[in-house]
């Protein structure tokens, strides 16, 4: 589990020193979880991260025992008492099978965000074969992202792409993934993979572009065969592969690049209509 930084954290609807913050989980716990980006104040595609929220509780079967105004209010409470303007939050539901009980936590966490170089240069990724379960629910795997962040400190490596057990690529730990052959856009199929925000405001881009756009399974040996590769994500935005061990790939790639420039003119204008936290 990622450490809560800054000042106070929020429980249910209380506000907590740091300090306090205690958290254990139990095999049979179920955490429902957003992580979501300020940029000066403002909650980057927040309406969008809301609507996920509650649509994993769909998937999950289960009836959240909060709304969104109020989850809202809860946000703006969180960032107040921190008073901080730039930064990534984690907001949770955490169940409990065994005592039939849930808990709201809402806390800042540590961000790391691609430099300047990694936007231009690309960064480096491993695969792994992985399967996480309801793909399409953001609920906290920690076993399984224990084992993804070991590959990444041990190989030194961005991200690790998953491959499912039948042998096609689904997405990053913590991204989604897009590949360019002949000037075309590929990513693999919403049911397969969590349905990303980035990716969301990604595949608009594309459509805006007037890009071909192929929504379908993806094999690792076609993964190979691509001209570039970016994941996408909250903390990444649009970030280039530069390679998966011995296979390189074009970061300057014209589309590519086009992508990256127009989401980021997307986000800059996205932020301009959004309302202040702090």
């Amino acid at each position: 589990m990622v450490s809560p930084i800054n000042y106070k954290f929020l429980k249910n609807k209380e506000v907590k020193n740091i300090d306090e913050f205690i958290f254990i989980v139990h095999p049979d716990d179920l955490i429902i979880y957003e992580v979501v980006r300020i940029i000066d104040g403002k909650i980057l595609f927040l309406k969008d991260h809301i609507d996920r929220f509650f649509s994993s509780f769909h998937h999950a079967g289960l009836i959240p025992a909060i709304g969104s105004e109020e989850l809202v209010n809860r946000l703006d409470l969180l960032i107040k008492s921190n008073k901080i303007e730039v930064g990534n939050i984690k907001f949770q539901l955490v169940f409990s099978n065994t005592a039939k009980t849930s808990e709201f936590l809402a806390y800042f966490i540590p961000h790391s965000y691609p430099s300047e170089e990694q936007y231009n240069n690309g960064v480096s990724v491993a695969i792994s074969e992985a399967l996480r379960t309801q793909p399409n629910a953001k609920i906290q795997h920690t076993a399984l992202l224990e084992t993804l962040n070991r590959i990444m400190e041990e190989e030194k490596v961005y991200e690790v792409i998953l491959v499912h057990p039948e042998g096609y690529i689904t997405e990053g730990s913590r991204s989604n993934l897009f590949m360019i052959k002949n000037n075309e856009v590929y990513t693999p199929k919403v049911t397969d993979i969590l349905p990303g925000i980035t990716r969301k405001y990604i595949l608009q881009v594309c459509k805006d572009l007037n890009l071909i756009l192929n929504e379908r399974r993806i094999f690792r040996d076609e993964l190979f065969a691509m001209d570039a590769l970016f994941i996408t994500g909250t903390s990444p935005k649009v970030l280039p592969i530069r390679n998966i061990y011995y296979a390189n790939f074009d970061v300057k790639h014209p589309v590519l690049r086009l992508i990256m420039k127009k989401f980021d003119e997307l986000i800059e204008n996205y932020l301009k209509n959004s309302p202040n936290f702090f």
